[in-house]
């Protein structure tokens, strides 16, 4: 039950952040370029990929199909654009994530709220193989 609440709400932030993407991928494809580590070449292709992959996984994973997979995918990206934003941040570059529409969140408000919810994660994962083990049972988060 936790772990599925887990992969509902991984889910939905990813959905939610999708779907502003996919309606304005030039807005997206400018707060890509804010970043100043993809090629020029490259913006508008991931601006346009991206938010659909992201859906698509979202959505999988909802559905309870290749679940494993959309999940690892979901929290490598998410940790991927954690690392990205805090490259820019380090490199003095004043980001706009792109995340959910909008101006976005600037670049320390995207490593906190990233951060915590990888941790929060983290934590899910354990708690459900604690309680798996303790009831005898193995937990598929």
């Amino acid at each position: 039950m936790i772990a599925k609440l887990a992969d509902l709400g991984l889910a939905g932030l990813f959905l939610a952040a999708a779907i502003p993407k996919i309606a304005d991928p030039e807005a997206f494809a400018d707060a890509i370029a804010s970043y100043h580590l993809s090629p020029t070449l490259a913006i508008e292709p991931l601006a346009y990929f991206l938010p659909w992959f992201e859906g698509l996984c979202a959505l999988l994973l909802v559905l309870g199909l290749a679940g494993g997979l959309c999940r690892k995918t979901l929290v490598g990206l998410l940790l991927g654009y954690t690392f990205l934003t805090i490259v820019a941040v380090a490199r003095g570059i004043d980001i706009r994530c792109g995340c959910f529409g909008g101006d976005g969140s600037s670049g320390i408000n995207v490593i906190v709220r990233n951060s915590i919810i990888l941790l929060s994660l983290m934590g899910l994962r354990l708690l459900t193989r604690r309680l798996g083990r303790e009831a005898g049972t193995r937990s598929t988060f």
